[in-house]
């Protein structure tokens, strides 16, 4: 295979994989910028930045039960309970959280992606929610209602505060919708990150889920996806970050850029034309599928056969998921691509060199990465101030 069809196939791979959830683990080492309360500041209608900071920070403790435990700790809570669910089948409900309360409230802060629940992100399914996500909310719940249970405590007395990046930010969406919906707590709100749709009900956007904010980045596609064209949204107010493309962001984007080197001590790589790019792909994903019955059933050419997006997605779950490495996966899935491909593979390779594409490397410098990791959402929510979020 030449160098040309080589990186052709690799970006359609990567495309492919990536359109129902891109999710990288980058942690964040930065201390909890203030006191984390489940107070009534948490339960408010209004945004607060500092607890889009605070949430976020925790987020990047999620994967380790230990080091989420200490960081609460710290903070004033106790009593903390970390559960996880492996994932069983492709279609199942993996995921993990740690629970902990304090006089006035408790927290429930979600894991993202990992290993086998790369098959659960690509499992959309045919209800009103995305399926994979769904299942792992319903669980997570079952867990909450059995750690109140087990200590009588009166939630009509207690406010919940919700968190989540990624894939745990899609869960934590679905679990605060459910739980706004049983009103048993005092009162119950979310911040998300990163968050992939999560729903197509017609009320996502009503005045009962003002209290769950959702921080998106216009260059992390994965925010977009399931596609919109399908119907897909997420319950609550979105508070998209400043797109950098924007002459009048230009100044901020900078100062982004700068913050993002500090973190992570790489430089951050953006798409050219920013949200824009981002725009263009998902048209081009759209035109593929345009529809979640097609994302299932319409089998689309790849030499030397044709398959469709979901059973191709899950060949490339078992790639995302340690299965199998990357350079094994392409010599399974076939020699050469299909030219529907190609708008996608443009966006794709956006800072993927053909040295990155080997059993050991990552593309977290890539555009896809750093649109989605920890350190950009962390990056932008420092150089922000709260009159940015109060025009939304």
């Amino acid at each position: 295979m030449n160098k040309s069809r080589f990186y052709l196939f690799f970006a359609a791979v990567a495309a492919l994989v990536c359109l129902c959830g891109v999710f990288f683990y980058s942690p964040l080492n930065s201390p909890l910028p203030r006191s984390v309360s489940a107070s009534a500041d948490f339960a408010s209608p209004e945004f607060s930045l500092d607890t889009a900071k605070s949430m976020l920070s925790l987020c990047s403790s999620s994967y380790k039960a230990e080091e989420l435990e200490q960081k609460l700790s710290k903070n004033g809570f106790w009593d903390f309970v970390y559960f996880e669910r492996n994932q069983s089948s492709q279609t199942g409900s993996g995921i993990a959280a740690g629970i902990a309360r304090n006089q006035e409230g408790m927290i429930l802060v979600f894991r993202g992606t990992n290993k086998g629940e790369w098959y659960s992100n690509f499992h959309i399914g045919k209800e009103a929610e995305h399926a994979g996500f769904s299942a792992a909310a319903d669980f997570a719940l079952e867990k909450l209602e059995a750690y109140v249970k087990d200590r009588s405590l009166n939630t009509k007395s207690l406010f919940l505060q919700i968190t989540g990046h990624s894939r745990g930010g899609a869960v934590a969406n679905l679990t605060a919708k459910r739980l706004i919906d049983k009103n048993t707590f005092k009162g119950v709100s979310a911040y998300t990150f990163a968050s992939p749709n999560t729903t197509t009900s017609p009320a996502a956007r009503s005045e009962s889920y003002k209290g769950i904010f959702n921080v998106t980045n216009p260059e992390d596609f994965i925010c977009y996806i399931p596609l919109e064209a399908w119907g897909y949204t997420r319950y609550g107010t979105d508070y998209e970050l400043p797109r950098g493309e924007l002459e009048e962001n230009r100044e901020l984007y900078e100062k982004m850029q700068s913050r993002f080197l500090l973190l992570t001590d790489y430089n951050h790589t953006g798409y050219p034309n920013g949200h824009k790019d981002v725009k263009k792909f998902l048209s081009a994903a759209g035109k593929l599928s345009p529809t979640v019955f097609d994302y299932y059933n319409k089998e689309i050419p790849l030499y030397p056969n044709s398959i469709t997006l979901y059973e191709y997605m899950e060949n490339a779950a078992s790639l995302l998921g340690g299965e199998k490495s990357l350079s094994k996966g392409m010599l399974l899935l076939g020699g050469s691509v299909s030219p529907s491909f190609h708008p996608i593979t443009r966006f794709m390779m956006q800072g993927i060199r053909i040295e990155d594409v080997t059993e050991d490397s990552s593309i977290t410098h890539s555009a896809i990465g750093c649109g989605h990791t920890y350190e950009t959402y962390e990056a932008w929510l420092n150089v922000l101030n709260e009159d940015y979020f109060r025009k939304k």
